[in-house]
């Protein structure tokens, strides 16, 4: 398995596997035909969310298909987005004081986290 969009842009990457996945609950009901033939025809669908280590993610969704091939077996796959690379640090210098350096962002959540350095000694009273 590769990411479609890696292979696109000519890059390599490692795919990380679901931690969770995602199924609905409808109720189906197994059965054996006329012929003895085992049939199970779940409409239920399972999904769950790959990345790949170029931060792009997506979302591969699929139903299960009977032993007898006459239900099921679709297959969808959605892009979800590319996460952003997180920013550079930005230094803010100051005679003196305090001053902020973007230690960290979270795409997730899109939080700025920030990490306050004094840098020009003690401050002025």
């Amino acid at each position: 398995m590769k990411c479609e969009q890696c292979v696109q842009e000519g890059r390599k990457s490692r795919l990380y596997a679901p931690t969770s996945s995602f199924v609905t609950a409808m109720m189906h009901h197994p059965y054996y035909d006329e012929d003895g033939n085992y049939h199970v025809h779940d409409g239920n669908w399972r999904s769950s969310e790959w990345s790949s280590s170029n931060r792009h993610r997506w979302s591969v969704s699929s139903q299960g298909r009977c032993p007898q091939g006459d239900f099921g077996g679709a297959r969808n796959i959605t892009v979800l987005d590319v996460v952003p690379e997180p920013p550079e640090p930005i230094k803010m210098e100051s005679l003196g004081g305090t001053f902020a350096i973007v230690s960290s962002v979270s795409s997730d959540e899109n939080v700025l986290k920030w990490e306050s350095t004094d840098i020009a000694g003690p401050r002025p009273t």
